[in-house]
């Protein structure tokens, strides 16, 4: 079967799953994101080869402490949870964890809870047409800039990190999601009542975060030579090969909306 074949079915099975999820929203959606999330935290672990799950508890802990509880009390629960998981650092300094490691792992622990409470505050607080622009929006983004990098790509974009990224990919890809964006706000401009410059600025801030979002996980498989986070997703790859751009893309497309819109 095909590379693109394996995709296509895996999408075809998990696209209309999270979408579900997303309308339903509530507790559906939280578990949701807990299982996304600390699957990921476990790839983290394994690409690095470090068998301690502290921070797989961290990032559950905090998921669920933002989702429960009022924004007093999680701050508490928060400062709580990231004292006590220095406090367990020190025990497994002690026992060979470098700094290094750990700074990696401690990174991508408060990476992916972000990523998540933001995730759930989009749903939320903005609402479910916003969830499911801002999960289109970063695949239509990513899709185009996958198939016109595959055909058009000839310059790299960062070749030390991922050789397959190109600048064609990232322009086309932009195009893409301005021309499909704008089409969509054309023929149902009650949605979103976007301008153009409106949608150029949204297109911007798509781009440059979803194309980062990737290049540090693309960072993170080239330091450990390997191609995919796991092969849990076949032609996916691995949960953080999937959730890399939308991590990093939710706080400023929250924000986009919630402050600048």
């Amino acid at each position: 079967m095909s590379e693109l074949l394996k995709r296509v079915l895996t999408g075809a099975i998990l696209i209309p799953l999270v979408l579900g999820i997303f309308y339903l929203s509530g507790v559906p959606l939280l578990i949701l994101v807990v299982l996304f999330l600390s699957g990921g935290m476990l790839e983290y672990l394994n690409l690095y080869r470090i068998q301690n799950y502290s921070s797989i508890v961290f990032v559950v802990s905090l998921l669920f402490g933002f989702y429960f509880l009022n924004l007093n009390i999680f701050f508490i629960l928060a400062s709580f949870l990231l004292f006590t998981y220095l406090v367990i650092y020190l025990f497994r300094w002690q026992k060979g964890l470098g700094f290094e490691k750990f700074s990696g792992e401690f990174f991508i622990s408060i990476y992916l809870a972000t990523g998540g409470i933001f995730i759930l505050l989009i749903r939320d607080v903005l609402g479910f047409k916003y969830i499911l622009l801002f999960f289109v929006a970063v695949w239509v983004y990513d899709t185009g800039a996958y198939i016109f990098g595959k055909t058009l790509g000839r310059h790299k974009l960062a070749y030390k990190i991922s050789p397959g990224k190109t600048i064609e990919g990232v322009i086309f890809g932009f195009i893409t999601l301005l021309i499909v964006g704008y089409l969509y706000n054309y023929f149902r401009p009650e949605d979103f009542n976007f301008t153009f410059q409106n949608y150029l600025y949204f297109s911007i801030i798509i781009t440059f975060t979803s194309t980062v979002g990737d290049l540090i996980e693309s960072a993170w498989k080239r330091e450990q030579g390997v191609k995919d986070s796991s092969r849990l997703f076949p032609g996916h790859g691995g949960i953080l090969d999937r959730v890399d751009s939308l991590v990093l893309t939710a706080p400023y497309f929250y924000l986009f909306f919630k402050i600048l819109f």
